[in-house]
């Protein structure tokens, strides 16, 4: 007998043999439990492997930069403020992340480039962060349909290149495809 033919005797003819109301229920949990079974397990896995791949950003920054100020040049707060936030380092810029660059980018706005920017070197003029972590990888986060190399797009502005002179190359910190950090250090 087949399954739905089961269900639609059990209404027609009252409750169904014992066998058949196993095999419902049996059906229904694992109908219902695979999802279940399937989003719990991608959790704890996306979950270790998160926590796998950050911490040698963690350890990076416990090093080098704990308790100092730290910038970093990325579309999305995934790694910055998980870093910042364990290692209690200090958040150098007054934005969470660079979520100004994808509209800009696409809207080709100068102005509004040239106001963030400004913004931007203030933060350095004021904070003086310690080191810059700058998203190296190909295909940046919000920024795939307009990949950009943050330092060179920046760098057109006067403003900021007169505080980017005061830092040097120092490392890369590399987990991809989680992520790649150009590590800059203030000289």
């Amino acid at each position: 007998m087949q399954f739905w033919q089961l269900v639609e005797d059990s209404f027609n003819n009252g409750i169904p043999p014992f066998k058949e109301r196993i095999f419902i229920v049996l059906v229904g949990i694992t109908v219902f439990a695979f999802p279940i079974y399937l989003t719990s397990y991608n959790a704890v896995y996306v979950t270790a492997h998160y926590k796998n791949k950050i911490t040698y950003l963690f350890d990076f920054i416990n090093q080098y930069a704990k308790n100092k100020p730290i910038y970093f040049f990325a579309a999305t707060t995934v790694y910055a403020f998980p870093a910042i936030d364990y290692c209690q380092s200090i958040h150098a810029s007054r934005f969470a992340f660079l979520g100004w660059v994808p509209a800009v980018l696409k809207q080709n706005n100068i102005e509004a480039k040239n106001y963030y920017l400004d913004l931007m070197s203030e933060d350095f003029q004021l904070n003086k962060p310690a080191y810059v972590f700058v998203d190296i990888k190909d295909i940046k986060a919000n920024l795939e349909e307009n990949p950009v190399n943050f330092v060179s797009y920046f760098s057109t502005d006067k403003n900021f290149q007169k505080v980017w002179k005061n830092y040097s190359y120092f490392t890369t910190i590399d987990q991809s495809p989680a992520y790649k950090f150009a590590v800059y250090k203030l000289i």
